[in-house]
C-alpha cells in the first residue's frame, strides 16, 4: 500500500471512533469451531487463492489453492479412510498464480479450474486467465485470454443474461474484463472501468461479483475499486451500462468531505442474502479497519441504501470476503479473512436485530482468501477454507455431522452364521475414517433382533474398543454399537455384528481332505495322516488290492489326524484310501486310491528326537515343539526342577510335535524334557533337560500380520501366505463377499503361515482375510483382500515339486543351515546323520519356495550326510535330493554376518522393498521411520543369504530413514547398520521416465542469474517442441514439471526435431550443501536420460520493478523470466560427447565452449582443421588438448565461474509489510569434475535420482541426470 494510502487509513481509523463506526459485537450462542491444518504444499511462500468444487470431474468436490510467487496450483482431496488430506501439485504453471474459481466456464457440461496469473509480454506484464481441466489421465492447460497488467480477483456466472456462463476479472488497471467461450475459442471483452480523481489517479479494481444484487430478476456484475467505490455493470442490447452503487471516500475532489468519513479501498464484495430477509444484497469489506458494508437496492426510491455494519477491529485489514452457510445451521453468513491472521464470521441476529462478529480461527499469517463449500464427502456439512500467507491451507468447520459407526469383529466367534458351542462372546471394534471433532464414546447392546439401535446413553469411553457378553443362551444373537463424537452428535443407526450362533445348527457341507501321507513304515506297521478343513473323524480302508478288506478308524473330530495300520506283512504293497465325516454327518469325503510297501525287517529303533524348542512363552503358557525321524507320540515332563513332577501328553503319531503347557506361574524358572515312542512301541526316546522362564506380566499384544499374499491360484484352489512376528496359529476366512462365510485353519504355531483353500468356484472373485492367534489367545486380524480363481478347464496338480540349489552354509561346531529352492510352494525336511542311514530329521511345515532349515546339536569336526525333501500343499511328493555331505567346524561361531549390497527397490508412493545380502544365513530386520530414531520395525526369522523386506503404508513424497540388521543362528549379530534414507514417490509419480510429449515446446538452454537481496538464482530452460498439426485442443499449453522463479511460459515456436524438456535449476548460496543428500561412494546410479542442450548463449531479461503503475496490493508480482532463443532457430550440427556419447546440438559455427548435460564434461569445441595439432584424440586431462583427431572431441579445462546478473526484488503484493530478505553470500568458484570413475555418489533433492561426482576437491557444479536440476556440491556433510 502506498504512503498516502497508509496515511488515509490511519486518519480513517481515528474517524471510525469519532463518527461512531464501532466494532461489531460478539454474538451469543457461539459455534464450536474445529480448525484443521490441511498442510503446506511447498517449503516456502504464501497461499493466495482458494476455491471449492469438482474440478477434476470425478464426482466429488475438492479444494484448490494457488501459490502466488511459487506459481503452484494445488488440489487437496479428502481421504476419509485415512482421515487426512491428499495434496497434489496439479501444475507448476510458470507464472505467478493468483485468484482461482471452479465451474463450467466454457458451458461444456464439465467443471474446470480457472486461475488468474501474470505473464510477461514485453514491455510490460499482462494478466492472463488459464483454464485447467482433467482428462482422466492428468491435467491439461488452456490459455483463456489476457487483459490488464495484473488481476486481483475473478468471479464466474451468467453476468450478461445470455443463459451462458462467463468469467470476470477485476484488474489493477481499473477495468473489469469478461471472458466468454464460443465453443472453440475464447473472447475477451472490456466490461467497464472505475473512475479516477485527483485523489486517486490510479484506481484499480479490487474485487468482482456476479449476481442479482438489485433483485430485478436479472444478474449483474459488480466491482469494487481502490478508492472504496462500488460499481454495477448491467448488460443491455447495446453493450454494458455502468452505474454507481457507492462512491468511495477516496473519490471526488481533494480536501475534506462533509459528513462521516468512510474507509476507502473496498477489497472484497459478494452478492447474496446474508440477513435472511429473502432478498439479495451486496456486501463489501474495506481494507482499512476491516469495515463491513451492506448495499441494498431501494426499488421505490430507485437508489442504493448503504449500511455500515461495523468494524472487525482498528488497524485490522480485510483481505477477502465470502458468503455461505459455513457453520451448517441452515442460514448463510459472511466470512472475512484479515491481516491479523484471523477468519471472522459476521452474521445477523434476527431476534435482536443486530449484526455480530466472532473469530472462527487463525493461522500464522494474513488470510489471503476464504471460501465456503463442502469437500469432505457430506454435502449437508459445509466448511470454511482459507488460504494463508504462512503457506498453510486451513479448514474451519462446526461439527454437525454424526460420526461413522465402528467396524466390529469377534475373536471368539469370528464368522457370523457359524455355530459355536461357547456361550460367552468377545467382540472388538475399530473406528472408521476421521470424525471432525473426534469420537467421544459408544453405546452398545446384545439381543436377538438384527435391527436394534442402542440408546443414547454412553456405555464406554472412546479408549475402549472391546466388549464381552454375558453367557448367552442357545440361538442367534446380535451385537449392536453406535458412536458419539465430542460435539455430542450420535449416529442415528448402529453397526450390527451377527448372527452370533450359539449351539449347533444343521451343516450340509462335507469336509475337505488334504495332505494325505504315509510315514513310519516298518515291516508290520505304517502311519497314515491327513488334514481336513473342519473338525472331522477319520477312516482308513486298506488291503493288498483296491477292493480293500480292512479298516482302521479314529472317531475324534479333529483337523489333523494320524492312524496306525498294524498287523501288516513284510515286503508287501498295500492299497489304501482315507475318508472323513464332520460332526453333522456330512460325507464321507474320500481320497483316491494310494499305495505303500512295507519293509522287509522289523523296526527296533526308538524315534530320534531333535530340534526341541520353547516358544510363545507368556506369564502362564509356553509351547514346546520338537521333531522325530518317524511318527511317534508326544509327551512333556516339566516342573520347577529336573525331577519335573508334571506331565502333558498326546497319543497321536506325528513327526512334528507341539505341546502347550498351561497353568504356569509368572516369573518362574521351569525345567522340561520331551519324550516320544513310535507306533511299534520303541521308546520312549527322551531329550535333554531344557530350562525356560515365564514372563512377569500377561501378553496382551496380538501377533502382527504382514506380507499377506495369494499364490498358486487355480480354478478351484489357492494358497494364502503371511508372516507374524511371534509364533501363532493360522486361520483364513474367505467367501464371495466381504462377509466371507467359509474358513480354513492350521492350529500349528508358526512364524510363516500358509493355508490351502480348496473347493473354490472357477473364474470367481473371492474375499479373504488372515488371522493368527498366539498362545495367549491374542488375535491379529488382517485386512479384507481379494483374489480371482482361474477359469474352468484346468487339471488337478499331480506334480511333485522340483528341488534345486541345495547348499549348506553358516556351519559352526554344533550348527549348520541347509538351503534349497523349489519351483512351487512346499514344506521343508532335512534328513541327516553321520552315515547315509541319517537317523535325524529337521522339518519346517511352512510352505515356501525358498527353504532354510537349521540343524542343531551337531558334533564338532564331524562329517555329516544329509538329503532334503519337499512336499507341495496338495500332497505331491516328497521330492528328494541326492545324498550330500558337510563337515562341522572345530570351534564355536563367534563372528556375525557381514551385510553388503543394501538396496532400495520397487519404490512407489506408499512403499519400498529393502534388499541386502549376508555372507552366511541369518535373519532379516529393518528399522525405519521419519528420523534416525526410526520407531518402526519389520522382520523375518527365516535364515537366508539374500534378504528382502517390503515396507508398506508409507506417505507419498516423504523421506524415510532406515537401517538393516541380521543375526545368524548362533546369535551373532552383524555390525551396527548404517543409517540410510529413501524418498517415496510424490503423488502421481512414476518409477520410470515419461517419454517427452509432442505437446512440449522445443529448444536449447538459457541462463539467467538475478541477484535478489543478495541471493543468486541460476535458471536454465530448454525449449519444447510445438504441438503437431491436428492436436485435439488448440491453444493448450502443457504444464511444465518445474515451476517457481524463472520458469518460462510459452517461449514461442522452435524448429522441429528438437528434444522436448524443461529444466529448472537454482544455484545455492555459499555455505550450503546445495540441497544434495550425501550417500556413500559406490551407490548405483540411474542411467541418464538423453536431453538435448543448446550450446549457444541466450539473451536474458531482467525483472520488472515494483513501481509499475496500476500494480495493486493484491496483484501478484512478476517472476524472473529469460528471453527465449530466436523463433525457428535450428542447430547447425550435432556432436557426441567423447565420455558418455550423448548427442549435443550446436547453434553456432566455429570454436565454442560447450558442456555435456549428462556427465558434466566441458571444453572447447573446434571443427576439423581448426584444432592445434593433429592426429590425436582431444585431451581429457584438464588442459586444452587437440581436436583434430576427431570432430567434436571435448577437452576438460578448468571450469569458469558462472556469470551473474543482479536485479531488484519486487515487493510481494500478497504479503503486507514483509521485511526484505537479508544478504546471502554468493557461491564460491566451481571446479569441473575430472573424468574417470565416480569418486562418490549423492542424491538429487528434487527427484531423488543418484548423481555421480567425479571431483575429489570441492565445491563443484553437478547436474542431475534424472531431472536436470543443477547446483553446487560442497563436499560431504560432517558426520
Amino acid at each position: 500500500m502506498s504512503t498516502p494510502a497508509i496515511r488515509r487509513a490511519s486518519a480513517l481509523a481515528v474517524a471510525l471512533a469519532f463518527f461512531g463506526i464501532g466494532l461489531l459485537p460478539a454474538g451469543s450462542g457461539l459455534d464450536s469451531w474445529v480448525k484443521t491444518d490441511m498442510g503446506t504444499p511447498f517449503d516456502r511462500g504464501e497461499l493466495v487463492g482458494v476455491a471449492v468444487g469438482d474440478g477434476d470431474r470425478d464426482g466429488s468436490p475438492e479444494v484448490y489453492f494457488t501459490g502466488g510467487q511459487n506459481g503452484g496450483i494445488f488440489q487437496f482431496t479428502w481421504n476419509a479412510d485415512k482421515g487426512a488430506w491428499a495434496i497434489e501439485n496439479m501444475a507448476n504453471p510458470g507464472f505467478v498464480a493468483g485468484a482461482i474459481v471452479v465451474g463450467d466456464g466454457d458451458d461444456s457440461g464439465d467443471r474446470e479450474v480457472y486461475v488468474m496469473g501474470m505473464n510477461r509480454e514485453p514491455p510490460r506484464m499482462r494478466a492472463a486467465m488459464y483454464q485447467f481441466y482433467n482428462t482422466g489421465k492428468g491435467w491439461e492447460r488452456n490459455l483463456v485470454g489476457t487483459s490488464g497488467s495484473s488481476s486481483n480477483h475473478i468471479a464466474i456466472g451468467d453476468g450478461n443474461n445470455d443463459s451462458r456462463t462467463e468469467l470476470f476479472s477485476a484488474d489493477s488497471d481499473g477495468h473489469i474484463y469478461m471472458y466468454s467461450s464460443s465453443g472453440n475459442s475464447w473472447n475477451v471483452l472490456d466490461v467497464g472501468n472505475s473512475t479516477t480523481s485527483p485523489n486517486m489517479p490510479q484506481n484499480p479494481m479490487e474485487s468482482v461479483a456476479v449476481g442479482d444484487g438489485d433483485n430485478d430478476g436479472w444478474p449483474e456484475v459488480y466491482g469494487s475499486s481502490g478508492d472504496g467505490s462500488v460499481y454495477r455493470f448491467a448488460a443491455t442490447g447495446f453493450g454494458w451500462s455502468m452505474s454507481l452503487v457507492r462512491q468511495g471516500e477516496g473519490a471526488g475532489t481533494p480536501g475534506p468531505r462533509p459528513g462521516p468519513v468512510e474507509p476507502a479501498d473496498m477489497s472484497a464484495i459478494v452478492v447474496g442474502d446474508a440477513d435472511g430477509d429473502g432478498k439479495n444484497e451486496l456486501y463489501g469489506a474495506s481494507f482499512a479497519n476491516a469495515t463491513i458494508y451492506r448495499f441494498r437496492f431501494d426499488a421505490a426510491a430507485g437508489g442504493w441504501e448503504t449500511s455500515l455494519l461495523g468494524s472487525l477491529g482498528s488497524g485490522v485489514r480485510a483481505l477477502s470476503l465470502a458468503l455461505g452457510d459455513g457453520n451448517s445451521d441452515g442460514a448463510p453468513e459472511l466470512y472475512a479473512g484479515t491481516s491479523n491472521n484471523q477468519v471472522y464470521k459476521v452474521h445477523y441476529d434476527k431476534a435482536g436485530g443486530l449484526w455480530h462478529s466472532v473469530a472462527v480461527g487463525s493461522g500464522n499469517g494474513p488470510m489471503s482468501d476464504v471460501v465456503v463449500g463442502s469437500a469432505t464427502g457430506d454435502p449437508s456439512q459445509k466448511e470454511v477454507y482459507a488460504a494463508c500467507q504462512d503457506g498453510h491451507a486451513y479448514q474451519f468447520v462446526v461439527d454437525r455431522t454424526p460420526p461413522a459407526n465402528p467396524v466390529v469383529v469377534s475373536d471368539t466367534h469370528p464368522e457370523p452364521g457359524t455355530w459355536y458351542s461357547a456361550s460367552i462372546v468377545h467382540v472388538l471394534w475399530k473406528d472408521v475414517g476421521k470424525d471432525v471433532s473426534g469420537i467421544d464414546g459408544y453405546s452398545y447392546s446384545w439381543d436377538r433382533s438384527p435391527g436394534t439401535v442402542p440408546d443414547d446413553v454412553k456405555e464406554v469411553e472412546e479408549s475402549v474398543h472391546d466388549a464381552t457378553s454375558p453367557a448367552l443362551s442357545p440361538g442367534k444373537w446380535y451385537f449392536h454399537i453406535r458412536a458419539r463424537d465430542k460435539a455430542l452428535n450420535w449416529n442415528a443407526s448402529a453397526t450390527t455384528f451377527g448372527p452370533i450362533c450359539i449351539g449347533t445348527a444343521p451343516d450340509t457341507t462335507p469336509p475337505q481332505l488334504s495332505n494325505v501321507q504315509v510315514s513310519g513304515i516298518t515291516d508290520r506297521l505304517a502311519v497314515v495322516s491327513w488334514s481336513t478343513n473342519e473338525p472331522a473323524d477319520g477312516v482308513v480302508e486298506y488291503g493288498t488290492g483296491a477292493a480293500y478288506d480292512r479298516k482302521a478308524a479314529d472317531p475324534l473330530f479333529v483337523l489333523e489326524r494320524s492312524i496306525a495300520l498294524s498287523g501288516l506283512q513284510p515286503s508287501t504293497t498295500y492299497h489304501f484310501r482315507v475318508s472323513s465325516r464332520d460332526a453333522s454327518g456330512n460325507g464321507p469325503a474320500q481320497s483316491e486310491d494310494l499305495t505303500f510297501t512295507t519293509l522287509a525287517a522289523p523296526d527296533v529303533d526308538p524315534p530320534v528326537i531333535s530340534n526341541v524348542k520353547v516358544s510363545g512363552v507368556t506369564d502362564r503358557v509356553a509351547v514346546v515343539s520338537w521333531e522325530t525321524d518317524e511318527p511317534a507320540d508326544s509327551a512333556v515332563e516339566y516342573g520347577l526342577s529336573a525331577g519335573y513332577g508334571q506331565r502333558a501328553a498326546d497319543g497321536s503319531f506325528v513327526r512334528l510335535h507341539e505341546m502347550t503347557l498351561s497353568g504356569l506361574n509368572a516369573s518362574t524358572v521351569y525345567h522340561l524334557r520331551a519324550l516320544s515312542s513310535d507306533a511299534t512301541g520303541n521308546g520312549p526316546a527322551s531329550s535333554g533337560d531344557l530350562v525356560f522362564t515365564t514372563l512377569s506380566a500377561p501378553d496382551k499384544r496380538p501377533p502382527a500380520i504382514s506380507n499377506v499374499r495369494v499364490e498358486q491360484v487355480t480354478q478351484d484352489s489357492a494358497i494364502v501366505l503371511w508372516e507374524t512376528d511371534e509364533v501363532s496359529d493360522s486361520f483364513v476366512e474367505y467367501g464371495q463377499t466381504s462377509s466371507f462365510g467359509q474358513s480354513s485353519a492350521d492350529r500349528t504355531f508358526l512364524l510363516s503361515h500358509s493355508v490351502l483353500l480348496q473347493g473354490l468356484s472357477p473364474d470367481t472373485l473371492y474375499h479373504f482375510r488372515a488371522l493368527s492367534a498366539d498362545s495367549s489367545g491374542n488375535t491379529g486380524i488382517g485386512t479384507d483382500q481379494t483374489f480371482k480363481t482361474a477359469g474352468g478347464g484346468g487339471t488337478p496338480d499331480r506334480t511333485p515339486p522340483v528341488i534345486s540349489g541345495v547348499l549348506v552354509s553358516g556351519i559352526s561346531d554344533t550348527r549348520a543351515v541347509v538351503l534349497w529352492s523349489t519351483n512351487e510352494l512346499a514344506d521343508s525336511e532335512v534328513e541327516y546323520g553321520t552315515s547315509v542311514k541319517y537317523g535325524q530329521r529337521a522339518t519346517d511345515p511352512a510352505d515356501t519356495e525358498v527353504h532354510s532349515v537349521v540343524l542343531e546339536g551337531l558334533k564338532p569336526n564331524t562329517v555329516y550326510h544329509f538329503r532334503v525333501s519337499s512336499t507341495d500343499v496338495f500332497g505331491n511328493g516328497p521330492s528328494e535330493s541326492p545324498d550330500s555331505t558337510f563337515t562341522t567346524a572345530g570351534s564355536p561361531d563367534t563372528i556375525g554376518p557381514v551385510i553388503s549390497d543394501v538396496r532400495v527397490t520397487n519404490l512407489t508412493r506408499t512403499g519400498a522393498t529393502i534388499t541386502w545380502t549376508t555372507d552366511e544365513p541369518s535373519d532379516s530386520v529393518v528399522d525405519f521411520g521419519n528420523s534416525s530414531s526410526y520407531g518402526q520395525r519389520l522382520s523375518s526369522k527365516q535364515n537366508v543369504l539374500a534378504h528382502s523386506i517390503t515396507i508398506t503404508g508409507l506417505e507419498p513424497g516423504k523421506t524415510y530413514h532406515f537401517r538393516v540388521a541380521s543375526t545368524d543362528p548362533a546369535g551373532n549379530p552383524a555390525a551396527n547398520g548404517t543409517d540410510r534414507t529413501f524418498t517415496t514417490l510424490r503423488t502421481g509419480g512414476s518409477t520410470t521416465e515419461t517419454p517427452v510429449s509432442w505437446l512440449l515446446m522445443a529448444v536449447g538452454i538459457f541462463l539467467v542469474v538475478v541477484m535478489v537481496a543478495g541471493v543468486t538464482y541460476y535458471v536454465y530452460s530448454v525449449r519444447k517442441t510445438p504441438p503437431a498439426p491436428g492436436a485435439p485442443r488448440d491453444g493448450i499449453s502443457p504444464l511444465p514439471q518445474a515451476g517457481g522463479v524463472g520458469a518460462v511460459t510459452n517461449p514461442g515456436p522452435t524448429s522441429g526435431g528438437e528434444d522436448a524438456e524443461t529444466l529448472q535449476m537454482d544455484g545455492e548460496p555459499a555455505g550450503t550443501d546445495g540441497g544434495w543428500e550425501e550417500e556413500g561412494a559406490g551407490t548405483e546410479s540411474a542411467a541418464p536420460v538423453p536431453i538435448a542442450i543448446a550450446a549457444a548463449p541466450l539473451a536474458t531479461e531482467g525483472r520488472q520493478g515494483a513501481g509499475d503503475l496500476g500494480q495493486s496490493r493484491r496483484s501478484p508480482a512478476p517472476a524472473v523470466a529469460a528471453g527465449p532463443p530466436k523463433p525457428g532457430r535450428e542447430p547447425v550440427r550435432h556432436i557426441r560427447c567423447p565420455r558418455c556419447k550423448a548427442r549435443i546440438p550446436l547453434y553456432t559455427e566455429g570454436p565454442t565452449r560447450i558442456e555435456c548435460p549428462h556427465c558434466g564434461t566441458t571444453g572447447e569445441y573446434r571443427p576439423k582443421g581448426q584444432g592445434a595439432g593433429s592426429g590425436g584424440q582431444g585431451a581429457r586431462d584438464g588442459t586444452t588438448g587437440t581436436a583434430a583427431g576427431g570432430a567434436g572431441a571435448l577437452a576438460r579445462p578448468a571450469a569458469t565461474r558462472l556469470e551473474t546478473i543482479p536485479g531488484p526484488e519486487p515487493a510481494s503484493p500478497w504479503r503486507r509489510q514483509a521485511p526484505a530478505p537479508g544478504p546471502v553470500a554468493e557461491p564460491g568458484p566451481v571446479e569441473e569434475a575430472p573424468a574417470g570413475a565416480p569418486a562418490r555418489m549423492t542424491r538429487c533433492s528434487s527427484c531423488g535420482s543418484p548423481v555421480p561426482i567425479y571431483a575429489t576437491s570441492y565445491p563443484v557444479k553437478i547436474t542431475c541426470p534424472g531431472c536436470g536440476k543443477a547446483g553446487i556440491y560442497r563436499g560431504p556433510r560432517p558426520r
